[in-house]
């Protein structure tokens, strides 16, 4: 819708999971598309090659922008969907003002810059977004098994205390029985 009528998408799934999720949606003029063998746990060289895989689609007009959407890792707790412009570059990229109040200085001319640190940047973005991507699947694993961790420890405290009450019932009823039987006698 924010982009009208005629626009179609096409996602690259990074994951059968996603790619599975994405296909389960049904969207008009969506299309979801997965590369093999790249996924979380891709090597450095399976990402430089998906970089350069979608540095090309964007050089052959195939697409007119390109954006990863990732779970950005905060701290363990905290892991938040994150959408980052890939290409085309902005100016946007490479300013730094926010963290440290002051932009970059690029000292080689622009063409020296497109060919040489580029391709350099832009493999850093994807390698970031990959290793914020995996972070967070990590963190989000470390508190599942921290809270089926402690689920298990208040099990066992409750199967313990009813443990404990049915054995102190059965000692109360053996007493009691020992004790009825000797007063019958």
């Amino acid at each position: 819708q924010l982009f009208g009528e005629n626009v179609e998408i096409k996602v690259v799934a990074v994951g059968s999971k996603l790619a599975k999720a994405c296909r389960k949606l049904r969207l008009s003029k969506v299309s979801v598309e997965q590369r093999e063998g790249v996924d979380s746990k891709s090597s450095d060289d399976t990402a430089r090659k998906f970089a350069y895989w979608l540095v090309d689609e964007f050089e052959k007009g195939e697409v007119d922008k390109i954006d990863f959407l990732y779970m950005n890792f905060i701290s363990v707790g905290r892991q938040r969907p994150k959408v980052d412009r890939f290409l085309p570059l902005t100016p946007d990229a490479f300013s730094t003002e926010k963290a440290t109040g002051r932009p970059y200085l690029f000292e080689p001319d622009a063409n020296t810059i497109f060919n040489r640190v580029l391709p350099l940047f832009l493999l850093s973005v994807t390698q970031e977004v990959f290793c914020e991507n995996r972070a967070s699947e990590q963190a989000a694993r470390v508190m599942a098994m921290q809270s089926a961790n402690d689920n298990a420890k208040k099990l066992l405290e409750s199967l313990q205390l009813e443990y404990n009450k049915l054995r102190q019932q059965s000692i109360t009823t053996e007493l009691l029985d020992i004790v009825g039987g000797q007063s019958r006698e």
